[in-house]
């Protein structure tokens, strides 16, 4: 399997953390195994590993600049060797970097991708999150299968 590292990127306050976390609950409760890191439970963010059918994925929803996200790539990377990654990201400069830096060094494909947003903050948006997992979780069936094939 192409090793990949998907993207949601955005700005601040954008969705990007609660369509990878909502991603990483759905799949944990249709009973696959899951891992979450210690330094992320109680909070909003999700740092972990699912296993999903043949393939291994990797969940960074740290997504801001000066935070732990090269860190805990690294980790999933060559601890965790991950097939998939889904990562948080703004639009540009530092943290679009790491991600293109650690991506070319190991060989991974990148998919660049950004969340559903609106320009009301309330229930409709974590409704748009919702979608995006789905639409984050068919992508990663797409990549498996395509290694099947």
């Amino acid at each position: 399997m192409q090793k990949t590292i998907m993207v949601v990127k955005g700005s601040e306050n954008q969705g990007k953390t609660e369509s990878i976390t909502t991603m990483f609950s759905a799949l944990e409760k249709k009973g696959h195994k899951a891992q979450e890191y210690t330094e992320t439970q109680g909070t909003k963010e999700t740092v972990g590993t699912i296993t999903y059918h043949t393939a291994k994925i990797g969940f960074c929803s740290i997504g801001d600049p000066n935070s732990s996200q090269k860190d805990n790539l690294e980790k999933l990377i060559f601890e965790e060797n991950c097939d998939i990654i889904i990562t948080a990201s703004r639009t540009r400069g530092k943290t679009t970097d790491i991600i293109s830096n650690l991506a070319n060094v190991n060989n991974y494909n990148i998919i660049w991708t950004s969340n559903y947003a609106c320009d009301i903050q309330h229930k409709l948006q974590s409704n748009l999150n919702m979608l995006f997992a789905k639409s984050l979780i068919q992508l990663v069936k797409e990549i498996i299968k395509t290694d099947e094939k």
